[in-house]
């Protein structure tokens, strides 16, 4: 989808489950962004041969020309292989339309306990057995906190009752809200 400011980023929603429109939309709106090609996969059912999901990524993709792709990186964030296969196929498509791929990543002081942390939070879904090598970010992004804070709060899996970040050490929540980080990857 294109911003305001003319900045390319492509969103793939892979899976539409229970509100996620709703979500989608309200944080559309607050980024000032267009549209995002809903692909309606089932949650939990991304890897494995067959889904059609790279063609499919592949499609919007060249449809949408996009200056970069971000998504997900080997580790899925919280090792959850739908995050995990979205982002395989991801990084392939930015190889074939040759642009840079850069993959979600979590600050590096709380990677070094964040598993445990995002285990707590798993209600459902497919997750990678064993561990989770988590990737140090090269890139940094400066975010508004309050923006932040609300986009998150459109989304019920974040949230516990009405709480954001729960478990979660000062020194993670305060870096989480600050920044956004990246890993950018060869493809």
């Amino acid at each position: 989808m294109k911003t305001p400011d003319g900045a390319a980023r492509l969103f793939w929603y892979a899976r539409l489950e229970g509100n996620w429109d709703r979500h989608t939309s309200k944080n559309r709106s607050l980024l000032g962004a267009q549209t995002p090609k809903m692909l309606n996969f089932p949650d939990g059912r991304l890897h494995g041969k067959g889904t059609g999901l790279y063609r499919q990524c592949l499609a919007t993709a060249e449809n949408i020309a996009p200056d970069c792709i971000l998504s997900f990186g080997q580790d899925g964030i919280t090792g959850h292989m739908d995050h995990i296969e979205i982002g395989r196929a991801a990084k392939k498509i930015a190889k074939r339309l040759r642009v840079p791929f850069y993959a979600f990543a979590l600050p590096p002081r709380f990677a070094k306990d964040a598993l445990e942390r995002l285990k707590y939070r798993r209600k459902k879904g497919t997750y990678t057995k064993g561990g989770v090598e988590y990737e140090k970010p090269n890139v940094f992004v400066k975010i508004s906190r309050q923006i932040k804070l609300r986009a998150l709060r459109f989304h019920a899996s974040q949230m516990e009752g009405n709480k954001l970040f729960t478990g979660y050490p000062d020194y993670a929540v305060k870096a989480l809200l600050n920044r956004e980080y990246f890993v950018k990857m060869k493809t």
